[in-house]
């Protein structure tokens, strides 16, 4: 699956594009970025998959709380543990995320 056709990814309503600009982000020396004025989700697409995945939730991660907290960002190294703490049990646990899925639907 390409990165780009999980978009767009929703987090507290608001849709954010997820695009792959990697000139950019290689420039700037960054796997991937959240840009909230563009309301997109930048990554580069030339990673392994599995660090594609787990810079795709650390950008998450941060739209959710700037989501949920006015703005506020946490400090990268929080940010960094949630990602790749959901990025493990979301692997190590399917039949959680399809319950959480389930449960949402009834």
């Amino acid at each position: 699956m390409n990165v780009k056709s999980i978009s767009p990814i929703v987090v507290g309503g608001y849709r954010y594009k997820v695009t792959t600009p990697t000139t950019y982000l290689r420039d700037l020396n960054l796997w991937a970025q959240q840009d909230l004025e563009l309301m997109e989700i930048k990554v580069r697409d030339y990673l392994p998959s599995q660090h594609m995945a787990a810079s795709l939730l650390h950008e998450v991660v941060h739209a959710i709380f700037t989501s949920y907290h006015g703005g506020e960002q946490l400090p990268e190294s929080c940010v960094e543990s949630l990602a790749q703490g959901l990025y493990q049990v979301i692997l190590d646990n399917p039949k959680l995320v399809k319950y959480v899925q389930e449960a949402h639907r009834s």
